[in-house]
């Protein structure tokens, strides 16, 4: 039996790149049986959606950008099934894409595809891996976009997890589609939020991503707690 997909997609006002990726997802082999929209610009017109998939598409409007991270985890809140699939709203699937990353299916690591996309920008998300590690961290870019998939990564590998790619899953990612439609003050603004986010990165976990110092975050909640090196 084929197991259930259900696909994720936070988006942020590219309404145009989000309807691509849906047409993509529903066009494959293995189309999903629903799919999930954090309407993170608050406008999407649900008169935009593909008819043929109109009434397995379920949108969740916030009164605000909530972020990538809190977007991420609502999606673990809400969305039950066999395979959960999160992807950027500027992914595009070839018609096996969805296929080929299921069938890298593997509940100890986070699967995302061979070609095409970075890391996290589209991911089959094991259910064991979101029960044992637990949530995105929303405080690292609040209301943003960074280092919200470094943490994680860094926090399943400290339980025994790891990421890896699907072979011979492609996606087609045109990359940065938000920022592409920014004027100079929101491109100043996104600058800041990203060393913001890796200053707060910097001082939970001891270092850079990769650099990594600490196995226990230092969040400031106890500044008497002791920190362990990583060996």
């Amino acid at each position: 039996m084929q197991p259930q997909i259900k696909l994720c997609i936070p988006t942020l006002n590219r309404y145009d790149l989000l309807i691509k990726c849906l047409e993509s997802a529903a066009a494959g082999s293995v189309p999903p049986v629903a799919y999930y929209i954090i309407d993170n610009g608050t406008v999407l017109d649900f008169t935009t959606i593909p008819k043929e998939i109109s009434g397995r598409v379920f949108i969740a409007k916030t009164k605000y950008n909530i972020g990538v991270a809190r977007s991420w985890n609502w999606f673990i809140d809400n969305v039950e099934c066999d395979r959960m699939i999160i992807c950027n709203d500027d992914i595009e699937f070839y018609e096996n894409s969805i296929e080929k990353l299921v069938d890298g299916y593997d509940e100890n690591f986070i699967v995302y595809p061979e070609e095409g996309a970075t890391s996290f920008s589209c991911i089959l998300l094991p259910k064991k891996i979101t029960t044992d590690v637990g949530y995105f961290d929303e405080s690292l870019s609040p209301f943003y976009a960074y280092f919200e998939d470094n943490d994680y990564h860094y926090r399943m590998k400290l339980k025994g997890y790891d990421i890896k790619s699907a072979p011979g899953c492609k996606v087609k990612h045109l990359g940065s589609g938000t920022l592409r439609k920014f004027t100079g003050i929101e491109m100043q603004m996104h600058h800041e939020k990203f060393r913001a986010a890796q200053t707060r990165y910097i001082l939970k976990w001891g270092g850079e991503p990769g650099k990594e110092r600490f196995i226990e975050p230092d969040n400031g909640v106890d500044s008497g707690t002791t920190r362990k090196d990583n060996p």
